[in-house]
């Protein structure tokens, strides 16, 4: 599919005028209540609770944006018609607005656009008072919520058409988890440097114990070592290979709204991150994963480990499921923020992903 990026010189502008006014337009948001792993109510339980508002501790937030309501703006590049649903699953410390520039791209395409916020990320519900800090109780309730959020979102807008997910770090974890305990739910998934295992420093076994022991003298919602409080200055030094204008503008997001500073992992969230790589990576599970997949690897990522994915794939794989793995050489880990020569053919590799209908060979 052929497409106009936004322009990286003139970033800001295109946001502020033409991107977020027709996003904005055709914008839908609510809460749902978050499951509860001490209750273990089933996803078919707890999806009865579907807000118009309603934030608080025990919900989840989320944002749709209608791709029938965004059409009657006759955008430039507007494909004009409804091609289905795409969920985005944010990454560890995320939040909706992060996934605006993605949003338009699948707007533009004609897909409605929901995105889900996790427990403990924007204006959900938080396990703890420090906004700075990341927790859960199990990985299993961000599986579970995604699931009643696919439910959800599906009934209100795919019709007959299509449900794609665009998953990326941990919300990848969470996609991988999503699709071997509820296979029906996502015909075609994107996981974007998914985290099936973390990036610790030093091997799982070994943090696993120490995370293990952390949790069991209380120090569950503490702070990990080498993690940071956010920091209101933009350093342009850390941006890496992304793109600049975009990540002076998500830091301007963050700035703007205290939500929005999630930027630390404490000990509690780490052990269940591992827990879910576990989960992910037995092979009986690998094996229920029926979704056609495509995966991207970012080459240089300091965040999410390399070969759990590979193994992944390998395992999806042998239980008969398409899956196609794409290595991205000169990008970091968070490709939607890459600069425009990296973004372009990314994003078209993604739509048109999305926008078959039939299989493609395991073998690919």
């Amino acid at each position: 599919m052929e497409f106009d990026l936004i322009d990286e010189g003139s970033y800001e502008q295109i946001m502020q005028q033409t991107v977020l006014p027709a996003l904005e337009h055709c914008k839908r948001e609510g809460w749902i209540r978050s499951y509860n792993p001490d209750v273990g109510q089933s996803s078919s339980t707890h999806k009865a609770a579907v807000h118009a508002a309603g934030a608080g501790l025990g919900n989840f937030h989320y944002i749709c944006y209608e791709s029938a309501r965004f059409d009657e703006l006759a955008m430039p590049g507007s494909q004009g018609r409804h091609q289905g649903l795409v969920i985005i699953s944010h990454g560890f410390t995320e939040f909706a607005g992060k996934y605006t520039e993605m949003a338009w791209y699948f707007l533009l395409a004609g897909y409605t656009v929901c995105i889900i916020e996790y427990w403990g990320h924007g204006l959900s519900g938080r396990g703890i008072s420090d906004p700075n800090l990341v927790w859960v109780d199990s990985y299993k309730r961000y599986v579970e919520d995604l699931a009643v959020f696919c439910q959800e979102m599906e009934a209100a807008y795919a019709g007959d058409q299509q449900v794609c997910l665009y998953a990326h770090s941990m919300g990848g974890g969470i996609a991988a988890s999503l699709m071997e305990t509820h296979p029906t739910l996502i015909d075609r998934a994107v996981l974007s440097s998914p985290m099936i295992a973390p990036q610790t420093g030093v091997p799982l076994r070994f943090a696993s114990a120490v995370l293990d022991a952390a949790c069991a003298m209380g120090m569950g919602q503490q702070k990990v070592p080498g993690h940071h409080r956010f920091k209101p200055e933009f350093d342009p030094h850390s941006v890496g290979k992304a793109s600049p204008a975009r990540m002076k503008w998500i830091h301007g997001q963050r700035l703007a709204c205290s939500e929005y500073q999630t930027s630390a992992a404490t000990y509690g969230w780490v052990q269940q991150a591992i827990a879910l790589s576990r989960s992910i990576l037995k092979k009986g599970l690998c094996e229920q994963v029926e979704a056609s997949t495509l995966l991207f690897q970012a080459g240089s990522d300091s965040f999410v480990l390399p070969g759990p994915q590979e193994r992944f794939v390998e395992q999806v794989k042998a239980g008969g499921c398409d899956i196609n793995f794409v290595r991205i050489a000169h990008a970091s880990h968070e490709l939607y923020t890459m600069p425009n020569e990296i973004l372009g053919p990314y994003v078209n590799r993604i739509l048109d992903f999305f926008a078959q209908t039939e299989t493609f060979s395991a073998g690919n």
